[in-house]
């Protein structure tokens, strides 16, 4: 008999489906984001240190949210830098171990163990197929980098310098399928999350622009 504790009532399903929300939301953000900065930084990596030396440095008067400043050119570099690692962890949470009791967690096989109950074996089979690719790609293409370099630093990572790629093509694939999943969750468990249409590219350069803002 399952306890209290062990029980997912709809709103934890819908904080899931939330989850599957924010991971496009944050990674759309970085996609374009990411295209900006290779626009107006297209030399960052060559001239971070020289950046921060000059902005540490320097006495003068001079604004912060200035495109032209040290400071302002940092300040973007920074949010950026941070962009990437915040898209990932978003990824990671929808595939950490579920765990039990106090210790479990909301992930995306939360969702498949409570649907499992109330749907015939091939609608089963069909999300699980889905899940698996999903963790397939994650595994191949996210989680490298989450655990040798964002939630850990690799010492041997450190001393190979690798260099983890995250293919967009990939992710773009992955947020397909999940779109997928995410319909046949809602199909059947009678949730609705928030999953959007919007790439959220126009927002993205809107606070892009705001940064550009000398006003």
């Amino acid at each position: 008999m399952e306890s209290k504790m062990d029980e997912i009532p709809k709103v934890e399903i819908n904080e899931i489906l939330n989850q599957c929300h924010f991971v496009q939301v944050y990674w759309k953000i970085y996609q374009t984001f990411k295209t900006h900065i290779r626009l107006d930084f297209g030399e960052r990596q060559k001239n971070g240190l020289h950046l921060i030396e000059e902005m540490f440095g320097q006495t003068s008067n001079c604004k912060i949210f200035d495109p032209n400043s040290s400071q302002g050119k940092i300040l973007k570099l920074i949010i950026f830098d941070t962009m990437l690692p915040y898209s990932i962890l978003q990824f990671a949470k929808l595939h950490d171990n579920e765990g039990r009791g106090q210790n479990r967690k909301l992930v995306l096989l939360t969702c498949l163990n409570e649907i499992k109950k109330k749907v015939n074996h091939n609608e089963y089979d069909k999300m699980k197929g889905i899940h698996e690719e999903l963790n397939e790609i994650y595994k191949a293409n996210i989680k490298p980098t989450r655990d040798k370099i964002i939630a850990h630093l690799s010492l041997k990572t450190v001393r190979e310098g690798t260099v983890f790629e995250i293919k967009d093509e990939k992710i773009d694939e992955y947020l397909n399928l999940l779109r997928e999943l995410v319909g046949l969750i809602e199909k059947h468990s009678g949730c609705k999350g928030n999953f959007p249409d919007n790439d959220y590219k126009l927002e993205a350069l809107d606070f892009v622009g705001c940064l550009d803002d000398e006003n």
